[in-house]
């Protein structure tokens, strides 16, 4: 699939605000700094966050030159375009292979800071030596939670948008790049 300047999906108009070349081209630099600071002797676990994540996840991890572990976690705060207000955590993360290692949580979008903010405090109490956010896209405006993100490859504006493993009620993640409704 290309990634035209204009699509129209369900009777809405979409305009690309950021190609599948920018996002390539920005993660493998992102993936570069993350492996520089971890150095050779580690081996790092990153947590991506379902579903929005994985295929941000997907690349990271392709353009890691090291050894790394990868885990998944499902997290809920959205309902529609809005946030709920409230972080939903789903099981499956094996807790046991993060104490005393560096996690690297993989997010799609650090809007809010509502669902991270909780992650980390949650995160904590596994005791990893170090635990470090990187995240395809931050909304600065949007933040209400104090929320580091280590690693980012684009800050946005405040707007809704859908592609690139970011959906609208499940549809559209299949979009090569990131598209926001006009």
């Amino acid at each position: 699939m290309n990634d035209p300047e204009i699509i129209n999906l369900n009777n809405s108009t979409f305009r690309r605000l950021i190609s599948a070349k920018e996002i390539e081209e920005k993660i493998a630099l992102l993936a570069q700094q993350i492996r520089k600071d971890m150095g050779n002797a580690e081996v790092p676990v990153f947590l991506c966050i379902l579903k929005g994540a994985f295929v941000f996840a997907a690349d990271l991890v392709r353009n890691y030159d090291g050894l790394c572990e990868l885990q998944f976690l499902r997290l809920s705060s959205y309902s529609g375009t809005d946030s709920t207000g409230e972080v939903k955590a789903y099981p499956g993360l094996d807790t046991d292979k993060l104490k005393g290692r560096r996690v690297v949580i993989v997010e799609d979008i650090v809007d809010t800071g509502l669902s991270m903010n909780y992650l980390l405090k949650d995160l904590r109490k596994y005791k990893p030596r170090t635990l470090d956010v990187a995240a395809l896209f931050t909304k600065p405006s949007r933040l209400c939670h104090d929320v580091k993100v280590d690693y980012s490859c684009f800050e946005i504006p405040d707007a809704f948008i859908v592609g690139y493993g970011l959906d609208y009620d499940g549809l559209y993640r299949n979009l090569p790049a990131i598209y926001v409704k006009e």
